[in-house]
């Protein structure tokens, strides 16, 4: 979250996607700041560790398809 929080200022980024699972996305969100929390468009609870390459872009596609 402190990656995260500091890149927003830095303004490396203007809009943020959180894939992880359950556990992780309950830890990082409420460490975000306000300026972080306003970027979070979407958040995904999934697993994709064990997947690499295109079958990994597949998953975090399909996530991004997702409805809000």
């Amino acid at each position: 979250a402190t990656y995260l929080n500091d890149s927003i200022a830095a303004k490396r980024y203007s809009s943020l996607v959180l894939i992880a699972n359950s556990p992780m996305l309950g830890e990082i969100k409420p460490l975000l700041n306000l300026s972080a929390n306003k970027a979070l468009k979407r958040s995904v609870a999934s697993d994709l560790t064990h997947f690499t390459g295109t079958e990994l872009k597949k998953h975090v596609d399909r996530a991004l398809e997702l409805p809000d």
